[in-house]
């Protein structure tokens, strides 16, 4: 039985990741077992901070050394805000350790060169587009990421009112995207939201990350 560790770091990570992503990821792949350590302060911190701490980088270490102890043999975090961390950590774990968003952010790259960037915190469209520009620059690839933030969107959909966020962030997505190539959603919070009648290419973060995740564990890479 291969074992991935996820490390997450929203309070509604059951009804935003588990039930939509792990769950069928888990019936699709039963030689996979999913282990999760969930700490909302992480996610918290880098807000109220602009960015990682050496706090968030510590308690994010022991979290992945208590995946290797569990003998998890991938660690994948799903917050694309402390994805700094997670590529800083990464050198130093005896298993491969990746942000759950880079697999999205190199194909919208792939696809076109003026990208919408569309979030509901404000640290994430930063760091995905990060992410983005560096993956570009190594293809030697010239882009222009147009970020957007809709604010206390994710506070509503934290509040349990998906409906009122969905309607929110489709609002700016429309016109968002009138103006780019495609669009990147820079949460896997944001993932479920219905695109149907909007005539964009959008990248959503989630099912690319576990795809990576299984190539990794069943050496399909």
């Amino acid at each position: 039985m291969k074992k991935l560790l996820c490390i997450n770091t929203i309070n509604n990570f059951k009804d935003t990741i588990y039930d939509p992503f792990l769950e069928p990821f888990k019936i699709e792949n039963p030689e996979i077992d999913v282990v999760t350590i969930t700490d909302d302060t992480l996610l918290k911190e880098t807000r109220e901070k602009g960015g990682v701490t050496p706090s968030i980088l510590r308690r994010m270490y022991a979290y992945a050394n208590c995946g290797v102890d569990m003998g998890a043999q991938c660690i994948m975090c799903t917050c694309t805000s402390v994805n700094k961390a997670t590529e800083l950590l990464a050198s130093l774990m005896p298993v491969p350790m990746f942000s759950i968003e880079k697999p999205t952010a190199e194909a919208a790259v792939n696809f076109g060169a003026k990208i919408g960037v569309i979030g509901t915190v404000s640290s994430s469209p930063g760091a995905i587009g990060r992410v983005m520009q560096e993956y570009a620059d190594s293809i030697g690839k010239k882009i222009e990421l147009v970020p957007v933030v809709v604010t206390n969107a994710f506070e509503v959909l934290s509040s349990g009112d998906r409906e009122t966020h969905d309607k929110m962030v489709r609002q700016a997505l429309i016109e968002l995207s009138k103006n780019v190539d495609c669009v990147v959603f820079a949460q896997i919070s944001m993932s479920l939201l219905p695109c149907d009648g909007i005539d964009a290419t959008i990248f959503k973060i989630g099912l690319p990350g576990l795809e990576k995740a299984r190539q990794i564990l069943m050496n399909d890479v």
